[in-house]
């Protein structure tokens, strides 16, 4: 962070106050932690503090002094408090506007839980001139907030980072979506923007299930227009080679060995199981979630068949079709939404 200029160094401290989360410690001490690394000084924008406390402390000096010396009915004077409380009205016009700018960001930005009252108190400590027309996330607009993603790029490339690669998947897992499909499109939709997806400097990569391809298919023009779908190498559906997925069970495999032990895949079918026809079977499942999904009910079955005091080590070929053709047909239903694997 050395390598950051004032500007940028303000920029970084504006971009963490709105968008800095953290469990571990408060957020206003993470801040101005993140202020004292970067060396960037504050005392500018404490002039109207320093201005109130000043005067009122000299108010107070000179009252007790005329009091006690010349008139004690000078203590009932209003005009030294007047004066006092002038002098404040810089500080108070300015907490009072920024409480209500971070009122306003704390109401628009859609993720995080910031406060008002610590944002303001960081937003404060910026002076006028290095806050004034910078872009804050207190609209509904999308300008600012572009704003500030190039001001995180220019900050990044400083520090030699010269891209962002975003990748978004399992969007279906956090608690709040639960594999709600309707959910999962409130979440991702105001992404497939054309003007965000081809930011400069930034590749996202989005893995999203399947069950969203539905809502594709039934939006208007304008989504269309907006997200330009024909422009973003989008795959319809992410399929694997058989003897790719071959090769991933295989490594899954061998990861869960014990230490010196090699394990083969194929020496858990039968030799009535020719090779091609788990690659062709693994094909036809498509990705790994489906792969690993089957091969833990064909093992679950072929284990259930037996019992400790008769092993048999080998799954048949039978056993091996018959639990394909169920898992086939329910992944078929699956794909027409009718049912979950």
């Amino acid at each position: 962070v050395a390598r950051l200029d004032r500007n940028q160094a303000r920029d970084l401290l504006l971009l963490a106050a709105c968008y800095d989360q953290s469990s571990a410690e408060t957020t206003k001490g993470r801040w101005h932690r993140l202020r004292k690394r970067l060396k960037f000084s504050s005392w500018k924008s404490q002039w109207d503090l320093a201005l109130g406390i000043a005067v009122s402390v000299c108010t107070l000096a000179l009252t007790l002094y005329l009091g006690f010396s010349q008139d004690k009915w000078f203590f009932f004077t209003p005009w030294p408090w007047l004066i006092a409380l002038a002098a404040w009205a810089p500080r108070l016009w300015r907490t009072w506007k920024w409480f209500w700018q971070a009122r306003r960001i704390v109401k628009h930005l859609r993720v995080g839980n910031l406060v008002t009252n610590p944002l303001r108190q960081e937003l404060l400590n910026f002076s006028g001139p290095e806050i004034t027309g910078q872009p804050l996330p207190n609209k509904d607009r999308t300008d600012d907030r572009y704003e500030l993603l190039i001001k995180l790029q220019g900050i990044l490339k400083t520090l030699g980072y010269n891209g962002i690669i975003v990748l978004i998947d399992r969007v279906d897992e956090p608690h709040l979506i639960n594999g709600s499909a309707d959910l999962m499109k409130a979440m991702i939709w105001p992404i497939l923007d054309n003007k965000f997806l081809k930011q400069p400097g930034i590749g996202i990569k989005l893995l999203l299930p399947i069950e969203l391809s539905r809502f594709i298919d039934r939006e208007a023009t304008d989504f269309y227009q907006r997200a330009r779908l024909d422009k973003q190498n989008m795959i319809p559906s992410l399929e694997w080679t058989g003897e790719a997925l071959y090769d991933v069970a295989s490594a899954r495999l061998q990861a869960c060995a014990m230490p010196g032990r090699k394990p083969e895949l194929r020496s858990l079918f039968a030799d009535t199981i020719s090779d091609r026809r788990l690659i062709d079977a693994f094909r036809a499942l498509r990705v790994p979630r489906h792969l690993f999904k089957f091969l833990y009910r064909l093992l679950v079955s072929h284990c259930n068949a037996f019992t400790d005091a008769n092993p048999v080590w080998q799954i048949s070929s039978e056993l091996f079709e018959s639990t394909f053709a169920l898992y086939s047909r329910d992944q078929d239903a699956f794909d027409r939404g009718l049912k979950t694997v």
